[in-house]
């Protein structure tokens, strides 16, 4: 009798112990590093252009998407490209006050570079204004300011958090290497915004006629509505199947008809505006992530 007490004492003290790691492992997981958010999940991103790019794989927002597989089918890879400059970049739709970025390594890079070299001497940039309106981008000096500089091999399937050289503030996050290949399975932008609002839900609207081309902005939704505001209030903080966040809309005041999307000043989204004197484009200014 004792003995079996004895026994049960000892199963319920490992299942406690095996509760206690798994809260503590589910809380690791899924607690904002130092308290902040990430502010990178689903804003829109863009990387250098690889020309096997087959069915939809490898594209830049798979970084952003909130899924840490390290599968290679579920990461943005810009590919190898000796002696050429490197880049994946996201905007953060307003300007935040970075403090680390969050990397996770794929489980394999196709034989492109060593293992004890993967995404070893790649660079985070942070910049106020979009880096490819710069001449002289993609080179190194035209990212912004250093944020991070990876020195030490990450490895394969590893997620690692990098702290700042010291906060740095801007909207435009670029991580970049010099060759070799760059592949990402997820990109974390642990930050801060910048004049954040309250927690009341406001927002102003900048209004012009026409509308956009959806062959680059994800649409997240059409749907009917009484007007332009009802329009804005639908869209405002919508997000997509991969937790991209809605910025944008469409209104077109004689169908009632109303389109949730997502736009940037990435060169990717700057689609031709359509002269349409029907629709209305609305760009949403929030306090909001």
């Amino acid at each position: 009798m004792l003995r079996n007490i004895w026994k049960l004492k000892t199963v319920l003290s490992v299942c406690a112990h095996c509760v206690i790691v798994s809260v503590l492992l589910l809380w690791h997981c899924t607690t904002p590093a130092n308290g902040l958010d990430n502010v990178a999940l689903g804003k829109p991103a863009e990387k250098t252009e690889y020309p096997y790019t087959y069915n939809g794989l490898y594209l830049a927002r798979f970084a952003i998407d909130g899924n840490n597989d390290t599968n290679v089918d579920n990461c943005s890879f810009s590919g190898y490209i000796m002696n050429r400059h490197l880049w994946w970049m996201v905007d953060l739709l307003q300007t935040f006050l970075v403090h680390s970025v969050q990397i996770t390594s794929a489980s394999y890079n196709f034989g492109l570079s060593p293992d004890e070299i993967i995404l070893k001497n790649s660079s985070v940039y942070v910049a106020e204004g979009n880096p490819q309106n710069d001449p002289e981008f993609p080179n190194e000096n035209s990212l912004g300011k250093l944020c991070v500089r990876v020195e030490t091999e990450i490895g394969r399937r590893k997620t690692v958090l990098q702290p700042c050289v010291s906060p740095v503030s801007g909207r435009f996050v670029t991580v970049y290497r010099s060759k070799w290949d760059l592949i990402l399975c997820e990109v974390e932008v642990f930050a801060q915004a910048v004049n954040a609002s309250s927690s009341t839900v406001q927002f102003s609207m900048d209004i012009s006629k026409g509308r956009k081309s959806l062959q680059a902005p994800p649409l997240f939704s059409r749907q009917g509505v009484r007007s332009l505001l009802e329009c804005a209030t639908v869209c405002v903080g919508k997000k997509g199947e991969r937790g991209e966040v809605c910025n944008s809309l469409h209104y077109q005041r004689s169908t009632r008809d109303c389109e949730c999307l997502q736009l940037s000043d990435l060169h990717s989204y700057k689609e031709k505006q359509e002269p349409n004197s029907r629709w209305t484009l609305a760009t949403l200014n929030n306090g909001g992530n």
